[in-house]
């Protein structure tokens, strides 16, 4: 672990996961992470770890080359968003429906709970 909480050194990510620091500052250098800069050293979060192992799951077990490593992280953090959108617009909807039922359960006719009232 860091001294900083939640933060890691170059050196300490490739301990982690096997790999030559050289390899870490690649993927840097590559704009596949993007580590925050604190006092001239970079430093790792926790979730810059977890694009590195799918980064090393993607180029070393799969066998995908960096450019297409890139593509697949786009697609992913596109896919994510839309999965946002789409949770959001349901949630709208959801409400929309939960009104519009409570406008058709007020003018119910407490008689005849079958028609509105004047049919």
């Amino acid at each position: 672990m860091s001294d900083d909480a939640g933060l890691y050194s170059s050196r300490q990510v490739a301990e982690i996961f096997g790999v030559s620091r050289r390899t870490i500052l690649r993927l840097v250098g590559e704009g596949l992470v993007c580590p925050v800069q604190e006092r001239g050293r970079r430093r790792f979060s926790d979730a810059d770890l977890e694009r590195i192992r799918t980064v090393l799951v993607l180029s070393r077990d799969l066998g995908v080359n960096l450019a297409g490593v890139e593509v697949i992280l786009h697609l992913r953090e596109q896919l994510v968003t839309l999965h946002h959108q789409a949770e959001a617009i349901l949630g709208h909807l959801h409400q929309e429906m939960a009104a519009s039922l409570r406008g058709e359960m007020a003018t119910r006719d407490p008689e005849c709970p079958d028609r509105a009232p004047g049919s």
